[in-house]
């Protein structure tokens, strides 16, 4: 069995006995952009917050690229973008992969862990849009992260839907409105 196989079987039978559990932070931080944020649970991974923008004017939802701390397994090939953290004794890798999390959810469950340096931000979005997930272990395991992710990344988007819903007004002329209410007075 090859080190990435070996690899991927040990993190799936780990992943099989447990869902994504989170904990919260016992020192908030709001979010920004360029910033490396580690999620607070018991598996490693990784963001770095990439794209920021409000729906309502208020809340803010963030793109974030994952990383991980599993080189065998997110080590594509020689352009996969690696971060090395040394106050932490961390590497990390680029997973061709992004989730959308909203300011809340990262200021409760992450911990900020460093910032991206000056032209990192693109290099790693670039290797998110353009790297290939490979139809192997390697895959199943980026697959395997994104559905531990997943019912935060759709919690976040959903929420966000509702929040434009509820900020739709429709702004009707005023020659409109006294028609109306002329006519149904």
């Amino acid at each position: 069995m090859d080190k990435i196989k070996k690899a991927f079987e040990l993190f799936k039978e780990i992943s099989k006995k447990f869902e994504l559990y989170l904990v919260e932070v016992s020192l908030r931080s709001y979010p920004e952009i360029n910033e490396i944020r580690e999620l607070s649970s018991n598996v490693p991974i990784y963001f770095s917050l990439v794209e920021e923008t409000t729906i309502d004017g208020q809340n803010k939802i963030f793109k974030a690229i994952i990383f991980t701390e599993e080189i065998i397994l997110g080590y594509l090939n020689k352009k996969t973008p690696i971060i090395k953290l040394p106050k932490y004794r961390t590497v990390l890798i680029t997973l061709p992969a992004w989730v959308y999390l909203s300011e809340q959810f990262l200021s409760e469950y992450t911990y900020k862990r460093g910032k991206l340096g000056a032209g990192e931000r693109e290099k790693f979005i670039e290797y998110a849009n353009v790297a290939k997930i490979p139809n192997d272990d390697r895959g199943r395991f980026i697959n395997l992260i994104m559905r531990l992710l997943s019912p935060y990344n759709t919690n976040t988007i959903l929420e966000s839907l509702s929040r434009i819903e509820e900020s739709v007004v429709i702004r009707i002329p005023d020659d409109i409105k006294e028609y109306f209410e002329k006519k149904f007075k």
